[in-house]
């Protein structure tokens, strides 16, 4: 948490920009959520931001270990895994707020394609 912390206030020193937050290999919902409300009150406390509502957790998953050594993303290695799942829900969470934005690129464009054509 102190190198997200660290990360989140060298960008937000650089330019303020809105924060989205994703708990990366929590054990279990409670922790990743605990971490969550612990990133977002420590944020507001001494940077004084809000962070967007975070967009979720991806819990510790051996797929994600296998597909490194396998050398493939992981959600295209085990798309049935926990991560992977996990990963498929933020990323529609996240473009549907950008979709609520109206901002498109070609980028995420071909990005929510992959995602919601699986």
């Amino acid at each position: 948490m102190t190198d997200a912390y660290s990360m989140v206030k060298h960008i937000l020193l650089q330019h303020p920009v809105d924060i989205h937050l994703i708990i990366n290999r929590s054990r279990n919902e409670k922790q990743g959520i605990d971490t969550m409300n612990r990133m977002v009150l420590t944020v507001k406390r001494f940077l004084k931001h809000d962070i967007r509502p975070p967009l979720g957790t991806i819990p510790d998953d051996s797929a994600v270990v296998e597909a490194v050594i396998a050398q493939h993303p992981f959600i295209l290695h085990k798309p049935k895994s926990k991560a992977s799942v996990a990963m498929e829900q933020i990323t529609k969470q996240f473009l549907g707020e950008l979709s609520k934005k109206k901002i498109n690129s070609g980028f995420l464009n071909r990005l929510k394609r992959l995602i919601t054509e699986r």
